[in-house]
């Protein structure tokens, strides 16, 4: 059987080096120690720029050397993405692009030869995904995209994985990973090897093929030892690794292909109510309408302060602003942080008060409000102990 792994390692730009050095110390060391001890073993890896400079801010140049040396022993392909983590399909085309304009320079930077001009595929974050967004990374050059298998039609357990997919009307490529066994690795029962080769035989689509893609901190820092599964896995002599770029050539046939607006995360019963990415904005989360509304204020706010000696300042934060993590900890479904809430509406209120200036009262006035509104949401569920944002699809 061939087998992509596609990690994806991200930390936010806000995150603490208490917290880095001890994701480096479960799961990203681990990782690439693996792949050094064992040159047979390849990954697909999306590195988020925002991880890259905590990389070189905290004093972790030798990962950065040690992701050079397994890329140019070709032990691992890089892939595109957007510098802050944002949901792209969520953003104006001119910020979508921004993002990954930024996450270029970036990674180009610390990577070099590696990363220049850009990787053949790209990495979607939370591969959220809508034609809008395809129809950019395409127009930008890169080649693939990866996408979660409920896009393909709104359902989980297609038989897609044995032919290559182009999206309909582009020059783009699918890869379409296997959600059910990606999940294993984000499973608490993963003990041992055993409980992934049930997993894939009680499923039988991937006796060909299996592509896996998952958060690379599952491997160690969320789940101890699921690092050493993994890497016993990857080394059964029943496997062969690929590259993502490396799939294509397995077969002979393309089919076109027309994905739905979708996440990793998207449920069947969401996608069929046209909630394409309910974990970041939801119609009946009320925190995420506030959120959204903050975000459209401040994306009309930066428009007007670029001669505001405070602009590039109050673009920075915006960027950071714009990550998926305020709105996923505020989705309720199932964890929240209202920590994590209240630091990305304090970035949005930053942006007001840098351009206070040059913006109309009503904007300022605007921004605290819609601040006073979620904090008395945060508030009722603080009190109450539990905070449920969202029925189920359909309940009264």
């Amino acid at each position: 059987m061939f087998w992509v792994n596609v990690l994806h390692f991200y930390q936010p730009s806000w995150q603490t080096k208490k917290i880095v050095d001890k994701v480096v110390d479960e799961a990203y060391q681990p990782i690439l120690n693996i792949l050094e001890k064992n040159p047979y073993i390849k990954i697909t890896l999306n590195v988020s720029a925002s991880l890259v400079e905590h990389f070189n801010n905290f004093g972790y140049n030798h990962i950065l050397n040690q992701i050079k040396f397994l890329a140019e022993k070709g032990q691992i392909e890089f892939l595109g993405s957007a510098k802050y983590h944002p949901i792209l399909p969520l953003l104006p085309q001119k910020e979508a692009i921004r993002q990954i304009k930024l996450n270029e320079e970036t990674c180009s930077k610390h990577f070099g030869k590696f990363w220049q001009p850009r990787p053949y595929g790209f990495f979607l974050p939370e591969l959220a995904y809508n034609k809008k967004t395809a129809q950019i990374i395409d127009k930008l050059g890169y080649k693939y995209i990866i996408l979660d298998e409920i896009s393909y039609n709104g359902k989980i357990g297609q038989d897609i994985f044995n032919n290559n997919w182009r999206i309909d009307k582009l020059n783009l490529l699918v890869i379409f990973r296997h959600r059910i066994l990606s999940n294993v690795f984000f499973d608490k029962d993963l003990r041992d090897e055993a409980k992934f080769w049930s997993v894939l035989k009680e499923d039988g689509r991937s006796k060909n093929i299996l592509i896996t893609a998952f958060d690379g901190e599952n491997l160690g820092h969320h789940f101890k030892k699921r690092d050493e599964i993994w890497a016993k896995l990857l080394l059964n002599p029943k496997i062969k690794i690929l590259l993502g770029k490396e799939s294509f050539s397995l077969f002979k046939k393309e089919k076109t292909v027309e994905p739905l607006s979708s996440s990793w995360s998207s449920t069947e019963e969401q996608l069929q109510n046209n909630i394409p990415y309910g974990l970041w904005k939801h119609p009946e989360n009320i925190i995420h309408q506030y959120q959204w509304q903050l975000t459209e204020l401040a994306l009309k706010a930066i428009k007007l302060g670029r001669g505001n000696s405070n602009f590039k300042s109050a673009r920075r934060l915006l960027d950071e602003a714009l990550s998926s993590d305020g709105y996923w900890w505020a989705s309720a479904n199932p964890w929240w942080n209202p920590h994590i809430v209240f630091r990305s509406v304090d970035l949005f209120l930053k942006i007001f008060t840098l351009l206070k200036k040059d913006l109309p009262v009503s904007y300022f006035n605007q921004a605290q409000t819609i601040k006073n509104k979620i904090d008395q949401e945060i508030d009722k569920c603080l009190k109450s102990g539990r905070c449920i944002m969202t029925k189920s699809i359909g309940e009264k």
